[in-house]
């Protein structure tokens, strides 16, 4: 599999493939908001971004974020069993906790870990994801080494109203309502839908199911003036997660992740728009069989000025303050943290001056855990033709050590620095015909002040890492046709002790095909992943993935989907429970749904 992995990357590499620059060649004004922070037409966006759009999300039927990620160049998805299991997102060869996600700019990395719980975010309210693989912590402060996935919520557009219901495989069900009105620079919208699924034994040896369920409930409410807006909103997750504990026995976690936030704009000048977002994050979970509990309280205010100078040049400069209060318990040991808080001040220019672009960016902070820090980006790009393109940056990102690292019962240690890392890379796009579009893209990543155990199990900054690779990809987006093939061959080394990083393939291309036959469609996704290291020295072998897709429409308001998850059936290993003992990843199953939408 390994051989058959690096050939289907390679063929990508050479048969003028890369990743598509989250833009297609049908739509080059696509509006991109996260690598800048300012909705940028996507062909002057420098750094390297992928977009989820609508379309995707609908036709993938993908249960929880995750499952979208999986079929994104350059992303190692790690989860621990089926659905709303514990998973991880490893960006370009960078750690799981170098990822910061977002849900509509928002944060939702906990405290205690560092991770974000895409588990539990379904893509029935998703209307687009942006992913930057790039740094970003001059934009978005700590955890965005490796980029940053920012889910775009679904936001009402005059009278809109749906519904759907569906089953599948593991005694899954599904069903959910949403409808808003925009009228008069008024808005109002919401949303409520319910998951849940029996699960299977997802750890080898073990015969009881590993089940989830989730309700999410969406709310948000506006007025935009000619000069001014304001809009509140709340994301509410919350359910049951059932898990294999250690000695291989069943445990369950209730868990909420809830986002509150109050956000208002005003146009000053012609030229000029202040912005600012208040938002209160938490993130609780709290297990059934013991005392045990982990809780993330987060509140941050965004204060963001955009200046236009002339046609050409754009400036943002912003505020941003944060207090994170994280709090729990595991084997009878209290987690005892002190509140955290981060005042930071950041400045962007993005300039285009005829064929070039360039973007300076910087951010002073200063944060409880490492102290005063500055952070950089710049990035350039060059318009060989209208319709190809060299691009260039590079940037410095930090991650703070988290409480559990600082603070923890088992190795914590209060004095860890941040971890700290240098990006380079470099790209070439091309838009060679008018539905076709290829690029390339180089990178390199420095890592120092790791975070590991030393030899007598405390925690300390000991390890360093070293990522090279290149990512490439050719995407064809026909009225009729959809056609993608991206690739990426890495080398993620630990240069502590010259291993490779855990969890991480050296190779992996992904295939994406979807015809439209009237009002109907079919479509196939492949994952090829190679081979991979986990702990206790145990290899994880590569494997291929396959998911075939379809929607029958009846007329405009009503269709009903198809998934066939795992074509093939294929049994692979994402992970292992105790270096001998491996976790299952689901096999073959089928899912349909009936879906009701006006607008």
């Amino acid at each position: 599999m390994r051989i058959a992995t690096r050939t289907a990357a390679a063929i990508c590499l050479a048969a003028t493939s890369i990743i598509t620059n989250a833009e297609d060649t049908t739509s080059k004004d696509n509006l991109i908001i996260t690598a800048t922070r300012t909705p940028l037409p996507s062909h002057r966006v420098i750094a390297p971004v992928d977009v989820i759009d609508s379309e995707t999300i609908e036709r993938s039927m993908a249960t929880e974020l995750s499952e979208l990620l999986r079929f994104q160049s350059g992303m190692d998805i790690v989860r621990l069993g089926g659905p709303g299991q514990l998973t991880s997102v490893f960006t370009r060869g960078t750690n799981s906790n170098h990822t910061l996600v977002l849900i509509d700019g928002v944060r939702i990395n906990t405290g205690g870990l560092g991770l974000a719980a895409v588990q539990n975010i379904t893509p029935e309210m998703i209307e687009r994801v942006e992913i930057v693989k790039s740094p970003r912590t001059t934009l978005y402060g700590e955890n965005a080494i490796g980029g940053v996935i920012n889910v775009i919520t679904v936001k009402p557009d005059g009278l809109d109203f749906g519904g759907f219901a569906g089953a599948g495989q593991d005694s899954a069900r599904k069903y959910g309502l949403s409808g808003g009105t925009a009228v008069g620079g008024f808005s109002i919208s919401g949303r409520a839908q319910h998951l849940e699924n029996d699960g299977y034994p997802i750890v080898d040896g073990t015969t009881f199911d590993s089940g989830w369920d989730n309700t999410t409930v969406e709310a948000r409410a506006g007025y935009q003036a000619t000069r001014w807006g304001i809009e509140s909103r709340i994301w509410n997750s919350k359910g049951t997660t059932e898990y294999v504990a250690w000695p291989a026995v069943p445990a369950s976690q209730d868990y909420v992740n809830r986002i509150i936030a109050v956000a208002g704009s005003a146009t000053l000048t012609r030229n000029w728009t202040s912005a600012f977002d208040l938002s209160f994050a938490t993130d609780d979970l709290e297990q059934q069989q013991s005392s045990g509990f982990a809780k993330t309280e987060r509140t941050i205010l965004d204060w963001q000025n955009t200046i236009e100078i002339g046609d050409d040049n754009m400036l943002v400069a912003g505020a941003y303050l944060s207090n994170e209060d994280v709090t729990g318990e595991s084997f009878g040991f209290s987690l005892t943290a002190e509140d955290t808080d981060t005042i930071a001040v950041y400045l962007e220019d993005s300039i285009a001056l005829g064929r070039h672009a360039l973007l300076l960016a910087g951010r002073y902070s200063d944060h409880d855990a490492i102290g005063k820090d500055f952070t950089w980006n710049i990035e350039y790009g060059f318009d060989v033709t209208p319709d190809m393109r060299l691009t260039g940056g590079a940037g410095r990102a930090v991650r703070a050590p988290s409480a559990s690292e600082r603070f923890g019962a088992f190795g914590g240690n209060p004095n860890l620095k941040e971890e700290e890392a240098l990006t380079v890379q470099g790209g070439w796009q091309w838009a060679f015909a008018e539905y076709q579009n290829v690029t390339v893209d180089l990178f390199y990543t420095k890592i120092d002040n790791l975070i590991a155990s030393d030899s007598d199990f405390m925690l300390q900054n000991i390890e360093k890492a070293d990522i090279t690779g290149i990512e490439a990809g050719y995407s064809l987006v026909t009225p009729v046709w959809s056609f993608r093939a991206t690739g990426i061959l890495q080398d993620p080394e630990n240069k502590t002790n010259g291993t490779m990083l855990l969890r991480r393939a050296e190779e992996s291309a992904t295939f994406s095909l979807a015809r439209n036959i009237g009002r109907h469609q079919v479509g196939a996704d492949v994952k090829l992943i190679g081979s991979r290291k986990d702990f206790g020295d145990q290899n994880l072998a590569g494997y291929g993935l396959t998911n075939l897709t379809g929607r029958f429409s009846f007329n405009d308001q009503w269709g009903i989907y198809g998934r066939i998850e795992n074509l093939f059936d294929r049994d692979y290993t994402a992970a292992y429970f105790d270096y001998r003992v491996r976790y299952l990843s689901p096999g073959r199953g089928a899912y349909i749904e009936l879906r009701y939408k006006l607008k």
